[in-house]
């Protein structure tokens, strides 16, 4: 199991400047915490995606989500999160691809469609067979924010010839206060002095940790809200691995004022 990661990188492309609204009295050069912006996100649409649903596409409104089905599949796209996947029916052969130009062409679709390039992280693959017993591949792009792993985020898609054979996104824009966080923790976790002393304040068991951001994944729901006026929650925290759990990787995650942070089960 490799070491865990303690630091991130710079945020400086996370900073939103404006000389106007620079406080004076920080020192030169020290990001302020107010000019720190939203993070950037992705959501496919239907004139994004290259899922091809064939002909008499229509709308299909259903509680929490609107579908566009047509004769060989259907995009759907959640009212509540804006997270969307797509699938088509029957799906067509492979022709060839291998693994390493899918993840090529996956990539660079949906930059293409406008996922931020400098939040592609890691990128795994596994396979699908079509109705005639024909492999293909699925490439899943992790995201990463200035280095720091977002795990509830993902986009992945399985082309062939240049179409969709299915797909899923969930790349929800995070607010700035995630930002202010990443730049709080970085702080921490480089001075061994402060990160001694934020240690001291979490519950014993706990083995070095590493900076994760994270939201409510595609599943969750909010009580007592309507599904298009979800409010976005999303935090940069502390993962600390709980020790005697080894490779079962079971963390717990702590704000910057030591604080353990979890979304409520719905």
């Amino acid at each position: 199991m490799s070491a865990p990661r303690q630091t991130v990188g710079s945020l400086a492309l996370l900073l939103a400047v404006s000389a106007a609204s620079t406080d004076c009295s920080s020192s030169p050069g020290s990001p302020q915490p107010s000019l720190l912006a939203p993070i950037p996100g992705f959501v496919q649409t239907l004139t994004t995606t290259k899922c091809g649903l064939g002909s008499g596409v229509h709308v299909v409104h259903l509680p929490g989500d609107t579908q566009w089905v047509g004769s060989e599949g259907f995009f759907d796209v959640d009212l509540a999160n804006q997270s969307a996947y797509c699938f088509t029916n029957p799906f067509r052969p492979l022709k060839g691809p291998s693994a390493p130009t899918e993840i090529a062409e996956v990539s660079q679709y949906f930059v293409g469609a406008g996922l931020p390039a400098s939040q592609i992280g890691p990128i795994s693959t596994s396979y699908s067979f079509d109705s005639s017993g024909e492999q293909y591949v699925n490439a899943k792009i992790e995201r990463v924010v200035d280095g720091v792993p977002v795990p509830e985020s993902s986009a992945w898609a399985g082309l062939v010839d240049g179409q969709s054979l299915g797909e899923g996104v969930y790349w929800p824009e995070l607010p700035a206060s995630v930002s202010r966080e990443l730049m709080e923790l970085e702080a921490i976790v480089t001075n061994p002095a402060r990160l001694a002393a934020f240690q001291a304040m979490l519950p014993a068991g706990l083995v070095t940790g590493s900076i994760v951001i994270h939201h409510r994944d595609a599943s969750q729901r909010v009580p007592g809200h309507p599904a298009d006026e979800v409010p976005i929650e999303a935090h940069a925290c502390y993962d600390a691995l709980i020790a005697g759990n080894g490779d079962l990787g079971l963390t717990e995650c702590y704000l910057p004022d030591g604080s353990m942070f979890t979304f409520p089960s719905f």
